[in-house]
């Protein structure tokens, strides 16, 4: 396993010797933006249950690589959340834009892990799909902590975003492996 190296921001920053951001302390900010879950669900279930959608029930779900990969390589869904490049690089801008103010330093990633996020350790996976699932506009953060049959509309609006036409098979997908994976039989 390889080491995680942060990025300060170098001379844009100011503040020295910040403390690296975590998948806990990022989860902290998202609490106190949006309240804390009313129920059991908390977003690591959120999260969780994408990871299975996104990657399907496998052993390493943040290793997975599309499986209908398109002929553009920068267009292939990696890792655990299926991140291609741009989504990659929204997300980590993301995750820059909420740690930075906060005092937080993030991870370093090159343009080629944000090209092979199927390669990155899954804590930084996991805080890429945070920070990009907190600051969309299409992801309503607050019914995800409150009510979990609001999750396959915000996966598919706040994550998924893939062709209007397909969303309803996608819905049932993710409400399927919702199902698979909490035995609710319904």
């Amino acid at each position: 396993m390889r080491s995680i190296k942060y990025y300060d921001g170098g001379v844009q920053d100011p503040v020295k010797n910040k403390k690296p951001i975590t998948v806990e302390a990022l989860d902290e900010v998202l609490y106190q933006r949006h309240g804390s879950a009313k129920d059991k669900w908390g977003f690591d279930e959120f999260r969780d249950l994408t990871k299975n959608v996104e990657a399907g029930f496998v052993d390493n779900p943040y290793t997975k690589i599309q499986d209908d990969a398109p002929n553009d390589p920068l267009k292939v869904g990696r890792g655990a959340y299926q991140f291609d490049y741009e989504s990659a690089k929204t997300a980590y801008q993301r995750l820059y834009n909420i740690a930075n103010p906060l005092g937080y330093s993030i991870p370093t990633l090159t343009d080629y892990d944000l090209k092979n996020v199927d390669k990155l350790e899954p804590e930084i996976q996991d805080m890429l799909f945070t920070a990009h699932f907190m600051n969309d506009k299409g992801s309503k953060v607050t019914d995800v902590l409150n009510d979990e049959r609001t999750w396959a509309g915000n996966w598919a609006d706040g994550h998924w975003k893939g062709d209007p036409e397909n969303r309803p098979a996608k819905i049932n997908m993710f409400n399927e492996r919702y199902n698979e994976r909490y035995n609710t039989g319904q």
